[in-house]
């Protein structure tokens, strides 16, 4: 437990692969320890959907079927690659250090393959801004849900990154495993294939046990603050109201959209 609590930098076995070590001996990338880039960037993006949003509303929607296949393709081909990367990691520290020593982690951000991916993995957050633009230029109803989960994430990342916060491996490794099948669904319905829709049912609902597990991880660590388990006052808090907004927000969504009876629009004769 003692060396998960202060970083142990052990590979379990299994080696960097040469393009994780791309971040070996940098220190400093300005996204993540300067909030400057970050802000602007969330300022931009809600300038995107107001702006976009009118722009739009004289214009035809447009055909971005190939664009969102290939958008989707990538980002589910990185999700793949990054949970199967940060699960073996989370498995190996489980195994070593239980679940506190996994909870309390803060080696991720030294160690050379999560240190990669955990880099990555806040680039990605402001990158899936893209998500947005597309549903903007086809004309589709922006949803609450939809801007303020890219909004928050991209900029609740950058506290645990620039700060070194415990929590991380949990939070990135289920992110990263659920975007796998979210982005590979999305890339299969636009290549035109026609999908049960038992699978976007399952898509949401492992969504609500991600923010679940989020919501118990933040509890956790509320419990087991310490010197060994660093976090602050405004970290704690403000990821245990995010998680249990989002928890709220997807089971209403969850709600709606497949449990809820949709009125019978037919006319009676």
């Amino acid at each position: 437990l003692n060396l998960s609590l202060t970083g142990f930098t052990g590979n379990w076995g299994f080696q960097p692969w040469e393009f994780e070590k791309a971040f070996d001996g940098i220190e400093t990338r300005n996204l993540t320890t300067s909030w400057n880039v970050p802000l602007c960037l969330s300022v931009m993006y809600i300038g995107m959907i107001v702006g976009g949003k009118r722009h739009m509303d004289a214009k035809k929607s447009y055909n971005l079927r190939k664009p969102m296949l290939l958008w989707s393709t990538l980002l589910a081909i990185f999700s793949i690659v990054g949970s199967l990367r940060t699960l073996t990691c989370v498995y190996y520290l489980y195994k070593d250090a239980g679940i506190r020593g996994l909870v309390c982690d803060s080696g991720i951000y030294t160690r050379p393959i999560t240190r990669f991916w955990t880099i990555l993995f806040v680039y990605s957050k402001f990158i899936e801004y893209g998500d947005t633009a597309f549903i903007i230029f086809r004309k589709q109803n922006v949803i609450c849900l939809h801007w303020y989960h890219h909004l928050t994430v991209s900029l609740f990342c950058c506290i645990f990154k620039y700060c070194n916060f415990v929590g991380a491996a949990v939070f990135m490794s289920l992110n990263f495993l659920i975007h796998a099948f979210m982005y590979t669904y999305y890339a299969v319905r636009a290549a035109g294939v026609r999908l049960p829709r038992l699978i976007s049912v399952f898509i949401t609902a492992s969504q609500i046990v991600q923010m679940v597990l989020g919501c118990a991880t933040m509890f956790s660590l509320i419990a087991w603050r310490s010197q060994t388990c660093v976090s602050s006052d405004q970290y704690l808090w403000s990821g245990t109201i995010m998680y249990g907004s989002y928890l709220v927000l997807f089971v209403h969504f969850f709600y709606n959209a497949y449990l809820k009876k949709k009125p019978n629009l037919q006319e009676t004769p």
